[in-house]
């Protein structure tokens, strides 16, 4: 009798949870590492449900500083940033979050300005995450 309850409840469980994993969307995108300040390419994201947004970067060869952003857009609205803009001082892995993403049609990763020097470069990687 407890083997069959405890089938039964397992069975319950995997179900739940196979629900669970159908309503969550993740996608990945990797762009063209830049060499300059400027703009990514731009990552459509209307007609879905992302509940998160995170573009991961890596900075290499940095002088003094790079300044980077996470930008949106809406329809034929201008681009905008969506959170504040980050200083990265020192090489290394990083992230950029937003979580108030369902309005929007497309983001974009910004590097919009670099200190002391021009060595630097920036590879990056959308990741996009929802549910239905």
């Amino acid at each position: 009798m407890k083997k069959v309850i405890l089938i039964i409840v397992s069975l319950v469980l995997m179900s739940a949870l196979i629900g669970y994993a159908q309503q969550i969307r993740m996608t990945t995108t990797t762009r063209a590492a830049m060499t300059a300040p400027g703009n990514s390419d731009a990552v459509g994201i209307s007609n879905q449900v992302y509940d998160t947004i995170t573009w991961y970067y890596t900075v290499a060869a940095i002088n003094t500083n790079v300044i980077v952003a996470l930008q949106a857009k809406v329809g034929d609205q201008n681009w905008t940033t969506v959170e504040s803009t980050v200083t990265q001082t020192a090489n290394g892995d990083y992230g950029l979050t937003w979580t108030k993403c369902a309005t929007a049609d497309s983001t974009r990763f910004k590097w919009l300005s670099e200190s002391g020097g021009t060595a630097a470069t920036i590879t990056h990687i959308a990741k996009l995450v929802g549910g239905n």
